[in-house]
């Protein structure tokens, strides 16, 4: 049987993925983008230490707020980036695969990436 805490921190994340899923559906995401993300988000978790629930929470609300609004630009830009690797590829499986690695990158590699650069640009410094 499940600890009390696992089971409330399950149905915590359950209950506000589904929220933000519907509300990202609401405003025109696509809804693939936004499964795609949970699902990355989730394995994200999974692949780290133990955290507490507000913070798995932050993770995954990340995890696909990134992925539904980032992954329509690379999917689209993409095809163009590289034609001669993805020619022939189906969008929808490209769509997944972007979906699923900003879902899995948002929180530990994408979010710490952009906090950096937005110092350096605040404090006036080397804009790389």
């Amino acid at each position: 049987m499940a600890e009390p805490t696992t089971a409330a921190a399950a149905a915590a994340t359950a209950t506000t993925t589904a929220g933000i899923a519907v509300v990202g559906a609401m405003a025109g995401v696509h809804p693939d983008l936004i499964i795609a993300g949970l699902v990355g988000g989730i394995a994200a978790i999974l692949s780290m230490e133990a955290m507490p629930i507000k913070q798995r929470i932050s993770s995954v609300v990340v995890a696909i707020m990134v992925s539904g609004l980032l992954g329509p630009l690379i999917v689209h830009a993409a095809p163009r980036a590289f034609p001669d690797l993805l020619r022939g590829v189906d969008l929808g499986i490209l769509r997944h695969a972007v979906g699923f690695v900003l879902g899995a990158l948002a929180y530990r590699v994408l979010l710490p990436a952009l906090m950096k650069r937005a110092q350096r640009e605040i404090e006036g410094g080397d804009p790389r």
